[in-house]
């Protein structure tokens, strides 16, 4: 089933990886749900949803930096077992013009051992969660075939439910460039190798996402849309371990260490259908990392294919465009 936490979908305006939101509707979730009709289209939802990666669910991303190393593009997610599937809350409107509504998730982002094994203790219990309003209007302004969606989704210790995105980011520009960023939905250490370690400390994630689509004729549409994540890692003590661990990670120098990023993307796509069931189309898209170490970083190497040198992390920025054709057959 799709998640009763998403209600708006970017993937219909766009070719591009919604990285901006983590809706479930192209693989499905593992749940189950009750929902209450009300009349007049106004409905709320209870499901009880999978909150592991293998299963096309939210997953489960508390780093252990207990070993005080984090190279790029290594993370050590260490959580307890899973024990309960996330609870999931939704209230909508649904009419002709489309709908309003908003979610809410309660997550477990209780992290394992500090050793890794039975027996070397473990931080207390953690939970999260994550709230979401959103919006599909059609035929805005009387323009039929029109419309216009948004969803915006804050979490704390739920990054999950936020973004698609999951783990490392690291994004390589010319020369030796470099823009880098981890998302994790907390971190924790051991406090017998940390004096700031025990308690596991969640990070917020939100992110924001919207798309205008006009229709210009029965065969020819056009859509804009774009979005946004960011990542905070809140509490001082947990961009202390973060530092920490990168400054202590192998060939890793850094001058300036702040963990906080953002990335953002815009883009448009246009679509032909000539004949019933076939899409030809164009989508280009922009896309921008606001870095999570910003100022005069230097990092060792190497990483995968790229050499051992010194790196300059930056802002880093791409541009790509896909041409898709795709013939649907309906059986």
């Amino acid at each position: 089933m799709r998640s009763f936490f998403d209600m708006y979908f970017q993937g219909t305006y766009a070719f591009a990886a919604q990285r901006f939101a983590a809706d479930t509707s192209p693989n499905g979730i593992v749940g189950a749900a009750y929902t209450w009709q009300f009349g007049g289209g106004l409905s709320a939802t209870l499901s009880l949803e999978d909150n592991s990666q293998g299963n096309s669910g939210r997953g489960r991303s508390t780093l252990n930096l207990s070993t005080n190393t984090l190279p790029v593009g290594l993370q050590t997610v260490d959580t307890k077992g899973p024990e309960f599937l996330d609870p999931v809350f939704n209230l909508r409107l649904d009419q002709a013009w489309g709908f309003v509504g908003v979610s809410a998730a309660l997550h477990d982002a209780s992290g394992g051992y500090f050793g890794g094994t039975e027996g070397t203790g473990h931080p207390s219990d953690k939970f999260g969660f994550a709230v979401s309003p959103a919006f599909l209007w059609n035929s805005p302004f009387g323009l039929t075939g029109d419309a216009i969606a948004a969803q915006g989704v804050w979490s704390k210790g739920a990054a999950g439910y936020a973004t698609a995105l999951v783990g490392p980011t690291a994004v390589f520009g010319s020369g030796t460039n470099l823009g880098i960023g981890w998302i994790a939905e907390g971190v924790y250490a051991d406090p017998a190798k940390s004096p700031i370690g025990g308690p596991v400390f969640l990070t917020t994630v939100w992110s924001f996402n919207a798309a205008y689509e006009h229709r210009w004729n029965p065969q020819w549409r056009t859509s804009v849309y774009g979005g946004m994540v960011g990542v905070q890692y809140d509490d001082d003590n947990a961009k202390s371990l973060v530092c920490d661990a990168a400054a202590a990670g192998a060939g890793i120098r850094v001058t300036k260490c702040d963990p906080n990023f953002t990335a953002s993307e815009i883009g448009t796509r246009t679509m032909w259908n000539p004949v019933p069931d076939l899409d030809v189309g164009v989508d280009l898209v922009w896309w921008h990392l606001n870095t999570a170490f910003g100022g005069q970083n230097l990092v060792g190497g190497p990483f995968g294919a790229k050499p051992n040198a010194t790196y300059s992390l930056k802002d880093q920025d791409a541009l790509s465009a896909i041409f898709r054709i795709q013939r649907n057959f309906l059986y």
